[in-house]
């Protein structure tokens, strides 16, 4: 497969809804006041100001999973506490978001021995990245991009993929596309 967008270059920007605008206050309960832009606590921490460009829906990721399963690499940007304790989607592997720029300066033989799946790169695969949300995912295809990978799309999210019924792998094992 050649380097292409998986469904073209249509992306739909989301924010989240119901957070007050950048810098204004908002009380917490312990009644001190916080800028409304300080990060959100806990795994799907992310600036009440960002956004998200979602590029598959849950039918879009299903569709091609099951017509080309072997045709794309599925990352996982979230932490490895968070894939550990929630589990993943079939067949993705991890690269946490603060890693990308590093792991990719490693050489395939590193990459491997680190991560234990292979480097990716636009020349073989499609790369498919998610999150919790589609934050971070995000955040990592504007990383890869600046890294010349653009054969790149964001998935909304392993909330999404579990809201809608997708099968959640909870298996310690590296990743099934390792030889």
């Amino acid at each position: 497969m050649g380097c292409c967008p998986v469904f073209g270059s249509r992306s739909r920007s989301l924010s989240i809804e119901g957070t007050p605008p950048a810098g204004e206050k908002v009380k917490s309960s312990s009644t001190k006041t916080e800028p409304a832009n300080n990060f959100r606590k806990g795994p799907t921490a992310s600036p009440a100001n960002e956004h998200r460009e979602v590029d598959l829906t849950f039918g879009q990721l299903k569709q091609v999973v099951l017509a080309n399963p072997d045709s794309y690499v599925i990352i996982d940007v979230r932490k490895p506490t968070e894939v550990e304790e929630r589990g993943r989607l079939p067949r993705a592997v991890n690269l946490p978001l603060g890693e990308i720029e590093e792991a990719m300066q490693l050489s395939t033989e590193d990459f491997e021995k680190k991560y234990h799946f292979p480097k990716v790169a636009c020349n073989n695969d499609g790369i498919i990245l998610y999150c919790c949300r589609g934050y971070r995912a995000t955040e990592a295809k504007d990383k890869f991009k600046k890294l010349g990978i653009k054969c790149v799309q964001v998935y909304s999210g392993y909330l999404d993929y579990v809201e809608n019924g997708g099968f959640v792998d909870r298996s310690k094992e590296a990743d099934s596309r390792q030889s």
